[in-house]
């Protein structure tokens, strides 16, 4: 199976209502979301997707600033992998 790609949108991208935005563009690429929720950053969760810039004098400042507000999290597969899913999806609900 081809690697999922998580899409963060952050506090900003959330207050200025790019969700939509974002959501059409990935869809363009042809690639679906198979999990979405909007939920708070704890600290750890922060400092662990950030851990590639915890020698940067900034890495305090955007640990900070994803906490201060929730996010919206995506996670998308491309299309082509979940062909075969749904031909199975699909099988299954007709035989119900």
């Amino acid at each position: 199976m081809d690697e999922a790609t998580l899409v963060i949108i952050k506090p900003d991208g959330l207050q200025k209502s790019l969700t939509g935005n974002v959501l059409t563009r990935l869809a363009e690429t042809k690639l679906v979301i198979i999990a979405a929720k909007i939920k708070a950053v704890s600290r750890k969760l922060a400092e662990e997707h950030y851990c590639h810039m915890k020698d940067k004098p900034f890495f305090e400042e955007i640990v900070k600033y994803i906490m201060g507000e929730e996010v919206d999290w995506g996670c998308f597969l491309p299309i082509a992998c979940l062909l075969p899913r749904r031909g199975t999806l699909h099988a299954r609900r007709e035989s119900n």
